[in-house]
Protein backbone atom coordinates (compact mmCIF):
# COMPACT_ATOMS: atom_id res chain seq x y z
CA UNK A 1 0.00 0.00 0.00
CA UNK A 2 1.52 3.44 -1.04
CA UNK A 3 0.20 5.78 1.73
CA UNK A 4 1.70 9.32 0.16
CA UNK A 5 3.25 10.35 -3.16
CA UNK A 6 5.85 13.09 -2.31
CA UNK A 7 7.96 15.42 -4.45
CA UNK A 8 11.63 16.38 -3.05
CA UNK A 9 14.25 18.29 -4.77
CA UNK A 10 12.34 17.43 -8.31
CA UNK A 11 11.72 13.76 -7.65
CA UNK A 12 8.65 12.14 -6.98
CA UNK A 13 8.48 9.37 -4.02
CA UNK A 14 6.24 6.98 -3.43
CA UNK A 15 6.22 6.07 0.53
CA UNK A 16 4.44 3.22 2.52
CA UNK A 17 4.10 -0.02 3.11
CA UNK A 18 4.81 -1.79 0.31
CA UNK A 19 8.50 -4.53 -0.47
CA UNK A 20 8.87 -4.32 -3.96
CA UNK A 21 7.81 -1.62 -6.94
CA UNK A 22 8.34 -3.05 -10.70
CA UNK A 23 10.07 -5.90 -9.52
CA UNK A 24 12.78 -3.89 -7.32
CA UNK A 25 13.25 -4.43 -3.46
CA UNK A 26 12.03 -1.15 -1.93
CA UNK A 27 10.89 -1.47 1.64
CA UNK A 28 8.57 1.42 2.19
CA UNK A 29 9.98 3.91 -0.44
CA UNK A 30 11.03 3.86 -3.94
CA UNK A 31 11.89 7.03 -6.94
CA UNK A 32 10.40 7.37 -9.83
CA UNK A 33 13.08 6.96 -12.53
CA UNK A 34 11.36 7.81 -15.80
CA UNK A 35 8.57 5.17 -16.08
CA UNK A 36 9.29 3.12 -13.41
CA UNK A 37 9.99 3.32 -9.57
CA UNK A 38 13.11 2.02 -8.74
CA UNK A 39 14.80 1.54 -5.53
CA UNK A 40 16.70 4.17 -3.10
CA UNK A 41 18.44 1.28 -1.31
CA UNK A 42 16.68 -1.25 0.88
CA UNK A 43 16.34 -0.64 4.37
CA UNK A 44 17.05 -4.04 5.85
CA UNK A 45 14.36 -3.76 8.19
CA UNK A 46 11.94 -6.72 9.29
CA UNK A 47 9.19 -3.91 9.68
CA UNK A 48 9.04 -1.18 7.30
CA UNK A 49 5.23 0.70 7.71
CA UNK A 50 7.30 3.98 6.39
CA UNK A 51 4.92 7.33 6.85
CA UNK A 52 7.30 10.31 5.44
CA UNK A 53 9.81 10.77 3.81
CA UNK A 54 12.21 14.57 3.60
CA UNK A 55 15.02 16.47 2.87
CA UNK A 56 17.56 17.51 5.60
CA UNK A 57 20.86 18.49 5.35
CA UNK A 58 21.41 17.08 2.13
CA UNK A 59 20.47 14.02 3.34
CA UNK A 60 17.24 11.59 2.61
CA UNK A 61 15.45 11.05 6.28
CA UNK A 62 12.35 8.51 6.65
CA UNK A 63 10.33 7.39 9.12
CA UNK A 64 7.44 5.52 10.45
CA UNK A 65 7.29 1.81 12.03
CA UNK A 66 10.61 0.59 11.15
CA UNK A 67 12.62 -1.93 13.44
CA UNK A 68 14.76 -4.08 12.66
CA UNK A 69 15.91 -7.74 13.94
CA UNK A 70 18.15 -6.77 16.34
CA UNK A 71 16.23 -3.47 17.71
CA UNK A 72 19.49 -1.67 17.76
CA UNK A 73 17.78 1.22 16.18
CA UNK A 74 14.11 2.14 15.11
CA UNK A 75 11.46 4.30 13.48
CA UNK A 76 13.85 7.07 11.53
CA UNK A 77 16.59 6.69 9.38
CA UNK A 78 18.99 9.02 7.07
CA UNK A 79 20.74 7.84 3.85
CA UNK A 80 24.32 9.00 5.29
CA UNK A 81 26.91 8.24 2.42
CA UNK A 82 25.13 5.53 0.93
CA UNK A 83 24.43 3.35 3.79
CA UNK A 84 20.91 3.96 6.19
CA UNK A 85 22.02 4.84 9.95
CA UNK A 86 19.80 6.17 13.00
CA UNK A 87 18.83 9.65 13.29
CA UNK A 88 20.58 10.05 16.63
CA UNK A 89 21.56 7.47 18.61
CA UNK A 90 18.12 5.58 18.32
CA UNK A 91 15.62 7.25 16.73
CA UNK A 92 12.71 6.74 18.71
CA UNK A 93 12.87 4.85 22.04
CA UNK A 94 10.22 3.30 23.65
CA UNK A 95 8.26 -0.19 22.78
CA UNK A 96 4.97 1.81 21.90
CA UNK A 97 6.39 4.12 19.54
CA UNK A 98 6.54 5.37 15.80
CA UNK A 99 8.03 7.98 13.42
CA UNK A 100 5.27 10.34 11.50
CA UNK A 101 5.17 13.36 9.47
CA UNK A 102 8.28 15.55 9.41
CA UNK A 103 8.79 19.34 8.56
CA UNK A 104 12.20 21.73 8.09
CA UNK A 105 11.21 24.93 9.98
CA UNK A 106 13.86 27.61 10.44
CA UNK A 107 16.74 25.36 9.98
CA UNK A 108 15.73 22.41 12.25
CA UNK A 109 14.29 19.38 11.78
CA UNK A 110 10.48 18.88 13.64
CA UNK A 111 9.71 15.31 13.64
CA UNK A 112 5.89 14.16 14.80
CA UNK A 113 4.43 10.60 16.49
CA UNK A 114 3.89 8.61 18.63
CA UNK A 115 6.77 9.67 20.55
CA UNK A 116 7.14 9.12 24.86
CA UNK A 117 9.39 11.29 26.87
CA UNK A 118 9.33 9.04 29.62
CA UNK A 119 10.65 6.46 27.47
CA UNK A 120 14.43 8.52 26.74
CA UNK A 121 13.11 10.51 24.17
CA UNK A 122 13.82 14.16 24.49
CA UNK A 123 10.30 15.87 23.85
CA UNK A 124 6.45 14.35 23.82
CA UNK A 125 4.76 13.40 20.34
CA UNK A 126 7.07 15.99 18.51
CA UNK A 127 10.47 16.46 18.84
CA UNK A 128 13.06 19.04 17.15
CA UNK A 129 16.82 17.99 15.62
CA UNK A 130 19.35 20.40 14.96
CA UNK A 131 21.66 18.21 12.82
CA UNK A 132 23.49 17.39 16.35
CA UNK A 133 20.51 16.72 19.05
CA UNK A 134 17.19 16.39 19.59
CA UNK A 135 15.16 18.44 21.98
CA UNK A 136 11.85 19.49 22.71
CA UNK A 137 9.71 22.04 21.11
CA UNK A 138 9.07 24.29 24.17
CA UNK A 139 7.27 22.03 26.62
CA UNK A 140 5.83 19.99 23.59
CA UNK A 141 1.89 18.86 23.68
CA UNK A 142 0.25 17.65 26.67
CA UNK A 143 -3.14 15.94 27.08
CA UNK A 144 -6.72 16.64 28.23
CA UNK A 145 -5.09 16.56 31.89
CA UNK A 146 -2.42 18.50 30.90
CA UNK A 147 0.10 15.80 31.28
CA UNK A 148 2.59 13.37 28.70
CA UNK A 149 -0.29 10.79 28.22
CA UNK A 150 1.35 8.02 26.36
CA UNK A 151 -0.61 7.80 23.59
CA UNK A 152 -1.22 11.87 22.79
CA UNK A 153 0.44 12.29 19.15
CA UNK A 154 1.10 14.72 16.31
CA UNK A 155 -0.59 13.44 13.28
CA UNK A 156 0.47 16.00 10.70
CA UNK A 157 3.25 19.56 10.46
CA UNK A 158 2.89 22.38 8.05
CA UNK A 159 4.89 25.54 7.59
CA UNK A 160 2.62 28.40 6.48
CA UNK A 161 3.76 32.22 6.80
CA UNK A 162 6.81 31.66 8.96
CA UNK A 163 4.70 29.16 11.63
CA UNK A 164 5.09 25.96 12.05
CA UNK A 165 0.95 24.19 12.19
CA UNK A 166 0.79 20.99 14.60
CA UNK A 167 -1.91 18.89 14.18
CA UNK A 168 -3.30 15.30 16.03
CA UNK A 169 -4.85 14.33 19.16
CA UNK A 170 -3.71 16.74 21.67
CA UNK A 171 -5.48 19.41 23.71
CA UNK A 172 -2.72 21.49 25.31
CA UNK A 173 0.53 23.29 23.20
CA UNK A 174 2.90 24.68 25.31
CA UNK A 175 0.40 24.02 27.94
CA UNK A 176 -1.93 26.70 26.17
CA UNK A 177 -5.12 24.83 25.79
CA UNK A 178 -5.37 23.98 22.11
CA UNK A 179 -8.31 21.21 20.71
CA UNK A 180 -5.77 19.66 17.88
CA UNK A 181 -4.01 22.28 15.94
CA UNK A 182 -1.69 24.96 17.72
CA UNK A 183 1.50 27.07 15.77
CA UNK A 184 5.18 27.32 16.96
CA UNK A 185 7.33 30.38 15.98
CA UNK A 186 10.29 29.29 17.18
CA UNK A 187 9.85 30.31 21.02
CA UNK A 188 6.51 29.92 21.94
CA UNK A 189 3.03 27.73 21.34
CA UNK A 190 -0.47 29.91 20.25
CA UNK A 191 -3.87 27.79 20.35
CA UNK A 192 -5.53 28.63 17.04
CA UNK A 193 -9.37 28.04 18.04
CA UNK A 194 -12.21 25.66 17.43
CA UNK A 195 -13.09 22.28 18.59
CA UNK A 196 -13.33 18.67 17.03
CA UNK A 197 -14.88 16.91 19.98
CA UNK A 198 -13.16 13.58 20.86
CA UNK A 199 -11.17 13.35 17.93
CA UNK A 200 -7.73 14.30 16.50
CA UNK A 201 -7.78 16.58 13.85
CA UNK A 202 -5.45 14.00 12.04
CA UNK A 203 -3.62 16.84 9.15
CA UNK A 204 -3.92 20.07 7.98
CA UNK A 205 -3.48 22.04 4.23
CA UNK A 206 -3.93 25.56 3.05
CA UNK A 207 -5.50 26.82 -0.02
CA UNK A 208 -5.20 30.75 -0.84
CA UNK A 209 -4.40 31.01 2.60
CA UNK A 210 -7.37 29.24 4.08
CA UNK A 211 -6.80 26.77 6.69
CA UNK A 212 -8.52 23.81 6.30
CA UNK A 213 -8.64 20.31 8.58
CA UNK A 214 -8.93 16.80 8.15
CA UNK A 215 -10.79 15.75 11.42
CA UNK A 216 -13.79 13.30 12.41
CA UNK A 217 -17.47 14.31 12.02
CA UNK A 218 -17.56 17.46 14.10
CA UNK A 219 -16.38 20.79 13.88
CA UNK A 220 -17.16 23.75 16.34
CA UNK A 221 -19.96 21.80 17.31
CA UNK A 222 -21.16 21.56 13.78
CA UNK A 223 -21.67 18.78 12.18
CA UNK A 224 -18.92 18.06 8.85
CA UNK A 225 -17.86 15.13 6.76
CA UNK A 226 -14.47 14.85 7.98
CA UNK A 227 -13.23 18.21 6.52
CA UNK A 228 -13.40 21.39 8.17
CA UNK A 229 -12.08 25.00 7.35
CA UNK A 230 -11.41 27.94 9.48
CA UNK A 231 -13.39 30.72 8.39
CA UNK A 232 -12.71 33.42 11.20
CA UNK A 233 -10.86 36.65 10.66
CA UNK A 234 -8.38 35.30 12.44
CA UNK A 235 -6.67 32.90 14.76
CA UNK A 236 -7.47 33.05 18.73
CA UNK A 237 -3.66 33.57 19.71
CA UNK A 238 -3.58 32.59 23.18
CA UNK A 239 0.08 32.24 23.26
CA UNK A 240 2.34 30.54 25.85
CA UNK A 241 4.94 32.81 27.46
CA UNK A 242 8.81 33.09 27.45
CA UNK A 243 9.59 31.83 31.09
CA UNK A 244 11.35 34.24 33.58
CA UNK A 245 12.81 33.28 36.91
CA UNK A 246 14.00 36.16 39.10
CA UNK A 247 14.96 34.22 41.90
CA UNK A 248 16.55 30.42 42.96
CA UNK A 249 13.69 28.12 44.03
CA UNK A 250 15.25 26.15 47.37
CA UNK A 251 15.43 22.35 45.70
CA UNK A 252 17.05 19.51 47.28
CA UNK A 253 18.45 18.49 43.87
CA UNK A 254 21.60 19.51 42.80
CA UNK A 255 23.21 20.43 39.21
CA UNK A 256 26.56 19.08 39.10
CA UNK A 257 28.86 20.07 36.23
CA UNK A 258 30.61 16.91 34.59
CA UNK A 259 32.97 18.77 32.31
CA UNK A 260 32.82 20.51 28.96
CA UNK A 261 28.63 21.47 28.43
CA UNK A 262 27.69 18.20 30.29
CA UNK A 263 25.90 18.15 33.14
CA UNK A 264 23.41 16.09 35.56
CA UNK A 265 20.82 16.77 38.19
CA UNK A 266 22.17 14.85 41.61
CA UNK A 267 18.88 13.63 43.07
CA UNK A 268 16.52 14.03 40.57
CA UNK A 269 14.80 9.97 39.62
CA UNK A 270 11.65 10.90 37.13
CA UNK A 271 11.30 12.42 33.40
CA UNK A 272 11.07 16.18 33.67
CA UNK A 273 10.92 18.65 31.35
CA UNK A 274 14.39 21.26 31.70
CA UNK A 275 14.09 24.62 30.38
CA UNK A 276 17.60 27.32 29.92
CA UNK A 277 16.93 30.96 29.79
CA UNK A 278 19.51 33.78 29.37
CA UNK A 279 20.17 36.34 31.73
CA UNK A 280 17.31 38.15 29.35
CA UNK A 281 14.42 35.52 30.16
CA UNK A 282 14.69 34.25 26.65
CA UNK A 283 14.44 30.30 25.88
CA UNK A 284 17.36 29.33 24.53
CA UNK A 285 16.84 25.67 25.01
CA UNK A 286 14.67 22.88 26.24
CA UNK A 287 14.68 18.85 26.54
CA UNK A 288 14.34 16.04 28.79
CA UNK A 289 16.07 15.63 31.30
CA UNK A 290 15.71 11.52 33.13
CA UNK A 291 16.59 11.08 36.23
CA UNK A 292 20.49 11.34 36.74
CA UNK A 293 21.94 10.65 33.26
CA UNK A 294 23.62 13.36 31.77
CA UNK A 295 22.50 15.76 29.39
CA UNK A 296 24.26 18.09 27.42
CA UNK A 297 24.02 22.22 27.18
CA UNK A 298 22.96 23.31 23.93
CA UNK A 299 25.38 25.90 22.39
CA UNK A 300 24.90 29.30 24.17
CA UNK A 301 26.62 32.26 24.77
CA UNK A 302 29.13 32.82 27.51
CA UNK A 303 27.76 34.70 30.43
CA UNK A 304 24.68 33.64 33.63
CA UNK A 305 22.21 31.56 32.66
CA UNK A 306 19.25 29.51 34.37
CA UNK A 307 18.02 26.27 34.09
CA UNK A 308 14.87 25.89 35.13
CA UNK A 309 13.86 22.50 35.75
CA UNK A 310 9.88 21.25 36.11
CA UNK A 311 9.54 19.76 39.78
CA UNK A 312 13.10 20.96 40.72
CA UNK A 313 12.68 24.63 40.21
CA UNK A 314 15.69 27.03 39.01
CA UNK A 315 19.61 26.40 39.08
CA UNK A 316 21.53 28.88 38.34
CA UNK A 317 25.16 28.25 36.31
CA UNK A 318 27.67 30.11 34.63
CA UNK A 319 28.78 29.54 30.92
CA UNK A 320 32.69 29.99 30.53
CA UNK A 321 33.87 31.69 26.99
Amino acid sequence: MVFKLKELDGDLYAIGDFTYADGNLCQGISKRVGTVWESILPLGCDNCLLKDAIIYNNELVVSGTITFPDNAYRHLLRLHEGAWIPLGDQGIHGSLSAGGQMAVYQGHLYVGGLIDINSGNAGHALMRWDGMTWSSVGSGVQDETGGYGQLIRVDDLEVHNDLLFASGGFSYAGNVSTDGVATWNGSEWCSVGGTFGDWPVNSVAFLNDTLYAACWDVADGQPVNHLAKFIAPAYEGNCSVPMAVSTLVPSAMRLEPLGGSAYTLRGHSTTSMATLLDASGRITGSWAIHGEAPFQLPAVAAGVHMLFVQGSGAHRLLVLP
